[in-house]
Formats: structure tokens, sequence, C-alpha cells
């Protein structure tokens, strides 16, 4: 069930950002803040089911960082400044965010009793990878 839900709110969002670059592109805009407010749910449900399947989100974060570089490099070619400003923006963050997460501190949810009494099942702890090294 949450399969489909994260392909359908992929692919949703996708077909929306589209339809937003043509807006911006071909109609100077007229449907770009209907298509912005449609669009918002969308990737939040993507998120919900990523985390409802347990998937990594390391993974995901890398996978967005790609992506938004991506729509930056295309969107060096368009004449949308929106969108070079807006993606260049979201790549920025997201790297930082993986930077961070990879490199510096990492959060993790305990899943067993493994570590009993000292940390319970469910607990959040913040590891510090820089210590470790690269």
């Amino acid at each position: 069930m949450y399969e489909t839900i994260l392909i359908i709110s992929i692919l949703i969002t996708s077909g929306l950002f589209i339809a937003w670059v043509y807006s911006e592109n071909k109609l100077d805009g007229k449907f770009s803040k209907t298509i912005s407010t449609v669009s918002f749910p969308f990737p939040l449900l993507a998120l919900y089911s990523v985390f409802k399947l347990n998937i990594s989100f390391g993974y995901i974060l890398v996978a967005l960082t790609v992506i938004s570089l991506a729509i930056w490099l295309i969107s060096q070619r368009t004449k949308i400044e929106k969108l070079k400003k807006e993606a260049r923006s979201f790549f920025l963050i997201l790297l930082g965010i993986t930077i961070f997460r990879s490199f510096i501190y990492e959060p993790f949810q305990i899943p067993t009793e493994s570590m009993l009494p000292q940390i319970q099942v469910g607990d959040f702890l913040v590891v510090d990878k820089f210590s470790y090294g690269l």
C-alpha cells in the first residue's frame, strides 16, 4: 500500500513540476501559484511513505541532492530565473544537510533491547561521526 502511495506521489509531483516549468516558460507564470499550492502535499505524502516503508533516509537524501543538482544544471540552460534561483537554493540546502549527516552528526533510533537498561527501545541518539574520522 505504501509503495503505491510513494510511486503515485512521485509521479504526481514530477508531473506538477513539469507543468510549473511549462507555466513559467510559455504562460508567463499564469498558473505557477496554483500549481505550487496543489503540489505541496504530495512530497510530504511521499516522505511519509518512505518512513513507513523503513527506507533509509540517507539514501533518500542523497537521491534528492543529486536530483536537485541535475535540475539546477538543466535550469542554467533555460531563461527561467525563478527556477535557477530555487534549484540552486534547494541544492545547496540539501548538500549541506547531506554533508552534515554523513560526516558530522547522524540521528539514530534504537530498534532493539540490546542496550537495556541504559537506553530504551525507541530512544533517539545523535552520533558524533567526526570523532571516528573520515
